[in-house]
C-alpha cells in the first residue's frame, strides 16, 4: 500500500492561486488594490496541479514532482530566463 504525504506544492489547500497572478508587485496593487484583495481571497484559485485537490499525494508523486520542479528551474537558468527577466513567467 502507497503512503502518502501532504502534498508540498499547495501545503494540503488543494488549491492553489493561478500562476499567471501570483506574483504581485507593489505598483500592481496599487493600480488594482481590488484585484489584489480577489486574489488574496482565492477567487483567482485552480485546483493544484500536482495532488488534483486531494490534498495529499504518494511519496512517489511527490518525487516526481519535485524532479519536474528541478528541471523547470534547470531550462530556465540555461535559457536565460530567470526572475526580473522581460521573459519570466
Amino acid at each position: 500500500m502507497a503512503k502518502y504525504e501532504v502534498c508540498s506544492n499547495c501545503q494540503g489547500e488543494g488549491k492553489v492561486v493561478n500562476p499567471a497572478l501570483s506574483v504581485w508587485t507593489e505598483s500592481d496593487r496599487a493600480e488594482n488594490p481590488e484585484g489584489f484583495e480577489n486574489m488574496m481571497r482565492g477567487d483567482y484559485d485552480q485546483p493544484c496541479g500536482e495532488c488534483k485537490g486531494l490534498r495529499v499525494v504518494t511519496q512517489e508523486q511527490e518525487q516526481e514532482w519535485g524532479q519536474k520542479q528541478e528541471d523547470h528551474r534547470t531550462f530556465l537558468m540555461e535559457s536565460g530566463i530567470y526572475p526580473g527577466s522581460p521573459d519570466f513567467y
